[in-house]
């Protein structure tokens, strides 16, 4: 990644190919998220006994929404521990404001966590899009 300084911020350029990576990534995480569900409930629900209950529509879409907001959770946990970890004896308090408010206020800027982040984020949107999907042709069937 190319990065241009100035004296108040850093701005980041990627390169092209950076970019169709990270867009080839985050639709087969999407397809892929979306095709587990559906592929897991196709093998494993039982419509006439309603069996087992985590497939059920409306169960279904709640657990992926909660899905969802703990992978969003984590990484908000994983990005304050790092921060505070790269401060830590730190004796000058504005740098230290500097590196952990962004923290805490849900900016992910470690490089790390930035490339790790798109796989699961847009796996858990493709749970919910696939149990959107089954809850409302649940509804239709009806």
């Amino acid at each position: 990644m190319l990065c241009l300084q100035d004296e108040e911020f850093w701005i980041g350029i990627r390169t092209m190919a950076t970019w169709i990576a990270n867009r080839k990534i985050r639709i087969a995480s999407f397809v892929l998220g979306g095709l587990t569900v559906l592929a897991l409930r196709l093998l494993l629900y039982d419509e006439v006994q309603r069996s087992p209950k985590l497939f059920n529509p409306p169960s279904l879409l709640f657990e992926s929404l909660m899905l969802f907001v703990f992978i969003n959770i984590a990484f908000f946990i994983a990005n304050l521990i790092k921060s505070l970890a790269s401060v830590r004896g730190s004796d000058d308090e504005q740098h230290v404001q500097h590196v952990v408010a962004p923290a805490f206020e849900g900016q992910i800027t470690d490089d790390a966590l930035q490339r790790w982040r798109p796989a699961p984020y847009f796996f858990s949107l493709g749970i919910v899009a696939a149990s959107a999907l089954i809850l409302v042709i649940s509804f239709l069937r009806k």
